[in-house]
């Protein structure tokens, strides 16, 4: 709900089958969410200057994330200077 993407791939199995699919899909903003909160992890655990805060994010839905499949997030640093980390 929190999403706001009621489509019935990501509800029902039936309606999944339906569209091709081997079964439900998770919704993109869940894996995005799962993408930021390794980032925020990152920048309070990892980063030297425990003010940096995330001001930014963007993500670009690639492939579908089924139910049953695992997920790995990781990333590495693109630019870091001026006080300004910029990851990927």
């Amino acid at each position: 709900e929190a999403s706001g993407d009621f489509n019935p791939i990501h509800l029902e199995d039936t309606v999944a089958h339906q569209a091709g699919l081997p079964g439900r899909i998770a919704h993109g903003m869940l894996i995005a969410s799962w993408i930021g909160e390794r980032a925020r992890k990152f920048l309070q655990t990892d980063a030297p200057d425990s003010e940096f805060k995330i001001v930014y994010f963007q993500t670009r839905f690639k492939s579908m994330t089924f139910l049953q499949d695992t997920i790995s997030v990781g990333g590495t640093i693109k630019q870091w200077e001026n006080h300004v980390i910029t990851l990927e």
